[in-house]
Order: structure tokens, then C-alpha cells, then sequence
């Protein structure tokens, strides 16, 4: 299958000027399957670059959505969202992905292999201490 547009046109910004103040502006969203179903209707939302902001809420109230909308994994039907200014359907979705934003599902995904493969999916070079540190901070050994 060829790459959508949106993953292979677009803007990609190599001098580093993004400092990443993101607004959300009256952004109007629906899945493409439930186009009759509104998830965020005047949604609007500024994170100031180098803040940490939590969202939280019941289930379905978009915030999983928020976090896509922002991956590019889909456009806006309605409103705008921007980083610093830039239009996110001006960018391109893979430089945006690979190199501006990370995203961290909250289904944890684990492949049919080891944990130390697991672990070696994000850095397939890890060496086995690599691993193993990274297993120590995320797992402290306890007494019992």
C-alpha cells in the first residue's frame, strides 16, 4: 500500500525551532467509522511548552482521542491544531511522529518473545546490562 499524504508531504522542520506551545482551537472531532458520533465538539486546550499536563476524565470523554488527534493519526474535523504557531496538517505526520512527539498507549502491548526482547524492540542494540538496568529502575527488587 503507498503512504498516505499526510505521512510523506507536509513541512518538516530540521533547525530545532520548535519550543512546543500546542493549542488545541475549536477543534470538532469524529472517529471516520461514527461520523454521527461528535467526541470533541469547541474543543479548546493551550500547553504551554516544557509544562506536564495530566488529562483526566471518565471513559469516552476523549482524552485517548486528544493524544491521537495530536499524533496526527487523524485530522481534525473542524478547528484547528497547532504547535508554535503551525497548523499540524502543515507537517508532515512521520517527521511529527518520529522526531517532535512520542505517545505512549495506555493498552501496554507485549510481543510472544522474552521480556529482553521486549525491552530490545525500542533499542534492538541494547546489550544484556542495558537491559538489565532498565529492568532494575522499572522493577526495584523488594524484601518480602
Amino acid at each position: 500500500m503507498p503512504p498516505s499524504p499526510m505521512m510523506v508531504s507536509g513541512e518538516i522542520i530540521t533547525d530545532q525551532s520548535l519550543a512546543g506551545n500546542i493549542t488545541f482551537n475549536q477543534v470538532k472531532f469524529s472517529y471516520p467509522t461514527r461520523p454521527d458520533h461528535i467526541i470533541l465538539k469547541h474543543f479548546n486546550l493551550h500547553i504551554p511548552a516544557g509544562k506536564t499536563v495530566a488529562i483526566v476524565g471518565a471513559s469516552g470523554n476523549g482524552k485517548s482521542t486528544i493524544g491521537a488527534l495530536l499524533e496526527r493519526f487523524y485530522d481534525v474535523d473542524d478547528g484547528s491544531i497547532a504547535i508554535d504557531g503551525k497548523d499540524l496538517r502543515s507537517l508532515n505526520a512521520s517527521y511529527l511522529r518520529g522526531n517532535v512527539l512520542g505517545y505512549i498507549d495506555q493498552e501496554p502491548i507485549l510481543f510472544a518473545t522474552s521480556i529482553m526482547e521486549n525491552i530490545r524492540y525500542g533499542k534492538p542494540d541494547a546489550t544484556d546490562e542495558d537491559v538489565g538496568t532498565i529492568l532494575t529502575l522499572d522493577c526495584p527488587r523488594k524484601s518480602f
